[in-house]
């Protein structure tokens, strides 16, 4: 391969002096000269001319130039990219979640993962969405999985997938499968703290019936899932969670799903991470996987009852 000798020739050329080019790529000028001469022989045409202490291109060396250019720069990012095929299957990453995807989503995909690229150490921090959003831009994480939406501007945001949240009860409760809204409004109803992402999206559906929380009847607040599942189970009030984290409950004959109608809360689940900044190959490959369309079957993945 004539790598070595283009890289002399691009050195050479810049410097416009042999003995500058040996000074930089710690050769001797000798060494530079025999570099030289190979490509002349292999292209059959002079490629330099001495100028006094200089050295010049000739008219063949300033057609081969830019390709010279192209040889080495393509030979770098080839280079580059096996490294990265390599880095990809190994190396440490930090993965912010919000409660939800933490929790339910991320734990299935993530085992799947780790089959395949067992090397790689994957660590998860589950929070709300401000506190993902938050760690994101102390950069104690690589990157986010968040329910809800985002404040600053540094930061971007992509989808990652459809989420549905499901009004759920006791399953005793009396109401019948179907509700009207003004049913809802006169329970008693357990809330997501604020600040997390369910919760910004339940207000978000409630706003585009010219609603607010404060027109509902809430009894009480929790600050996560698990929480506001057993209070529902108990009798506590009714609660709005995300369908896939009640498939056990439902199995269980726990919980049940009621319909409100003309009031459906869908939400879309977002990928998040420094806006201008690249990512680690290993992060870079994990996105990607998430990427793909994936059902997640877990024992939490629920079949309405």
């Amino acid at each position: 391969m004539y790598l070595r000798q283009f890289k002399v020739f691009l050195v050479a050329a810049e410097r416009e002096s042999f003995t500058q080019a040996a000074k930089e790529l710690y050769l001797t000028q000798p060494a530079v000269s025999f570099q030289i001469q190979a490509l002349e022989d292999f292209f059959g045409a002079k490629l330099f001319k001495r100028t006094g202490r200089k050295v010049e291109l000739t008219d063949a060396g300033d057609a081969l130039l830019p390709y010279a250019k192209k040889i080495i720069e393509a030979m770098e990012e080839s280079k580059k990219a096996i490294e990265q095929v390599g880095a990809a299957k190994t190396g440490k990453l930090v993965v912010g979640a919000s409660t939800t995807i933490g929790i339910y989503i991320l734990p299935p995909l993530i085992a799947i993962y780790r089959s395949k690229y067992p090397q790689t150490i994957i660590s998860i921090r589950v929070e709300n969405t401000e506190g993902i959003e938050e760690a994101l831009l102390r950069k104690d994480i690589d990157f986010g999985l968040i329910e809800g939406f985002v404040k600053s501007s540094y930061v971007k945001r992509e989808k990652f997938r459809d989420d549905e949240l499901v009004l759920i009860v006791p399953a005793h409760h009396p109401w019948p499968d179907v509700i009207e809204l003004s049913d809802l409004m006169i329970e008693p109803l357990i809330l997501r703290e604020e600040g997390s992402g369910t919760r910004m999206v339940l207000e978000g559906a409630l706003m585009e019936k010219s609603l607010s929380v404060s027109d509902l009847n809430i009894n009480m607040v929790l600050g996560n899932t698990e929480a506001i599942k057993h209070a529902v189970a108990a009798g506590l009030g009714v609660s709005f969670v995300s369908k896939c984290t009640i498939g056990k409950e439902l199995a269980l004959g726990l919980l049940r799903i009621v319909r409100v109608r003309g009031f459906s809360v869908m939400r879309e689940l977002f990928i998040i991470r420094r806006e201008n900044e690249d990512l680690s190959p290993y992060a870079e490959r994990i996105l990607r996987f998430l990427n793909k369309p994936m059902p997640i079957e877990t024992p939490f993945s629920s079949t309405e009852k």
